[in-house]
């Protein structure tokens, strides 16, 4: 925004404007409408003037483009964007998306965002601002969608070059639909609102009835990723070969017991990599606990379709740093034995510190912070063992509050013969220095 301002009064930037590519910006929920006004002159100097301007992302969206205000016009008028994110997303947002001349090949429309926690009016009261009939006139252009705003309006639309897709708002699989409006997708992360109902078999009405649909109607010929909670992709069905799986937010129910219902996240994971058949998968477990857990370990070691990967990752998001801490050499060991029944090419652990809290120490009765604990994980020696096991490559990365990481990686320099030696190259980097973090 400084260099929009000086783009008005300083010869120098002004004489910048030409190469200016991208803008990001964030007013707030309530920006007056002088600066909304001030914006607007601002990207008219834009639009004749920077023929590489591209990209542009606002939050709270829907009232800087107020019908009342010139910034809606503005946008609409703009002929060279090829991506827009629009945070804070709302009617105005639609009324302006209707009239843009780019041909854009990158949108994302969310209600809330990083910069946008306030929900936004529901903006969908009316069938023609669902937002995949407001992309239509881009269908020939638009490669990537990513949206967390409800969807209905799929039947009798194609968009033949879309090759990245995050849907966060479905009512329901209905895959043969998918395919039939993005036949050449590589890329899907998906979210449904409904939730589903599992038999005490496990099975899933929904999952049933896509894979019928598939069978009797199409699917994808592959797909390069697909994203998403495990009860989703579960839903999903999904019957085409998919090199990447990542699933997201696998948790340990509480109080856990091994009734089909707790046991069932096991039999839909080995139910999704034996229709996916993936070369790369990523599991992300919130805490410890799951790996930890008897029964989910024995089933991790035992899965035929989890061996020889070409890539696996686990990644933990650690949200009560303590009782994980507890347990963190337990679940590393587990990790160890896992790798060595699985035998991937590739292995990376990420343990995430980012979002833990501060916990009141009962006996000082202070806050502490999981300092200590990041301070006494051998992050070198625990990548050793990894490799004994992954072909290639092992990794670990710890990520902690306000931005420290350290990352730690070992290669496998050359086959090896059983019982002889590994020889490795390693390599590690450090964000920022615990002493200094905690200080």
């Amino acid at each position: 925004m400084a260099f929009l301002v000086a783009s008005r009064r300083d010869g120098y930037a002004y004489r910048r404007l030409p190469f200016f590519t991208n803008l990001e910006l964030s007013l707030g929920p309530h920006p007056s409408d002088e600066v909304v006004w001030y914006l607007a002159e601002t990207l008219y100097s834009i639009r004749l003037q920077a023929t590489y301007f591209t990209s542009l992302d606002l939050s709270y969206a829907n009232r800087l483009l107020s019908p009342h205000l010139p910034l809606a016009f503005v946008i609409a008028s703009l002929t060279t964007l090829k991506r827009i994110f629009l945070e804070g997303f709302g009617r105005n947002c639609g009324s302006m998306i209707r009239r843009m001349q780019s041909a854009l090949l990158d949108v994302k429309l969310f209600r809330e965002g990083k910069n946008c926690r306030e929900g936004i009016e529901f903006p969908l009261l009316h069938p023609d601002n669902d937002p995949i009939l407001l992309l239509q006139p881009f269908h020939l252009t638009l490669q990537s969608f990513r949206t967390d705003l409800p969807i209905h309006a799929l039947h009798g639309l194609r968009y033949l070059n879309m090759t990245t897709l995050n849907l966060g708002n479905i009512e329901k699989p209905a895959v043969s639909i998918y395919v039939a409006a993005f036949p050449n997708l590589l890329r899907l992360a998906i979210s449904f609102r409904t939730t589903d109902v599992l038999h005490p078999s496990g099975e899933s009405d929904n999952r049933r009835l896509s894979i019928a649909q598939q069978v009797q109607y199409d699917t994808w010929r592959s797909l390069d990723k697909v994203e998403g909670e495990l009860d989703d992709l579960y839903m999903l069905g999904l019957t085409c070969p998919v090199n990447e799986v990542e699933i997201v937010g696998i948790f340990m129910p509480y109080p856990f017991s091994c009734s089909p219902e707790d046991t069932a996240q096991a039999h839909m994971i080995r139910e999704l990599m034996m229709c996916a058949r993936p070369r790369r998968v990523v599991l992300s477990f919130v805490g410890t606990a799951w790996l930890v857990d008897t029964w989910n370990f024995e089933f991790l070691c035992e899965e035929t379709a989890l061996q020889s990967l070409e890539s696996l990752e686990f990644r933990v998001i650690v949200g009560e740093p303590h009782e994980d801490a507890e347990h963190m050499e337990d679940f590393l060991t587990c990790v160890d034995i896992v790798l060595s029944s699985l035998g991937p090419a590739r292995f990376s652990l990420t343990l995430d510190w980012s979002q833990a809290e501060p916990q009141m120490d009962v006996e000082s009765g202070l806050l502490v912070t999981p300092w200590d604990e990041l301070r006494d994980l051998a992050l070198d020696e625990h990548v050793s063992c990894f490799l004994r096991s992954s072909r290639q490559a092992s990794e670990m990365h710890l990520v902690g509050p306000d931005g420290w990481r350290r990352d730690v990686v070992h290669y496998s320099m050359a086959p090896r013969s059983s019982g002889s030696e590994i020889p490795v190259a390693s390599a590690s980097s450090e964000g920022a220095s615990l002493a200094g973090a905690s200080a």
